[in-house]
């Protein structure tokens, strides 16, 4: 069950069947389906990776697959919620830099501060780095610049962005 736009949606055969085994079944008992022709156009990720990779699979490897998929998405789930846990500690702390160093998630925390203040920012590895090692420095350098008229800036243990 999934909800959309506050819609219950019920499919009881997502994690059930194949498609092509419902395909094989249809035409077996000659029900009429209808294929929408979006799911052939692979400028869509998602079809690209069904057209080219997972047609192409036995119903097997389909099942190694899928198994590996909701095991990875399982582990994501636990790793977000850990770090909106962080984040609130964080912010508890009005974004305290003593905090932040003691916090595990140090990347992503760093994403999620600066894209809910700032989303046009642009955030490479590098600058991430950059702005995790201006936040430990212990000098006197008080604002990091992240774009032509956006910085962080560090007063008093705390971050802000100054746009």
């Amino acid at each position: 069950k999934t909800t959309f736009k506050n819609m219950k949606i019920n499919r009881p055969f997502l994690f059930k069947y194949w498609k092509t085994e419902i395909y094989d079944l249809a035409k077996k008992m000659n029900i009429q389906y209808h294929d929408d022709y979006t799911n052939f156009d692979s400028k869509y990720k998602r079809n690209e990776i069904r057209n080219n990779y997972l047609n192409n699979l036995s119903i097997d490897k389909k099942e190694k697959e899928l198994h590996e998929f909701l095991e990875l998405n399982n582990k994501n789930k636990s790793k977000i919620a850990e770090i909106k846990n962080e984040y609130k500690k964080w912010r508890k702390t009005f974004f305290n830099t003593r905090t932040f160093i003691s916090l595990s998630f140090k990347d992503e925390l760093i994403k999620l501060f600066i894209n809910r203040r700032s989303p046009n920012v642009n955030l490479s590895k590098n600058i991430i780095s950059n702005i995790i090692l201006f936040i430990k420095s212990r000098n006197n350098r008080k604002q990091f610049k992240l774009s032509k008229n956006v910085f962080l800036i560090k007063k008093n243990n705390k971050l802000f962005l100054d746009k």
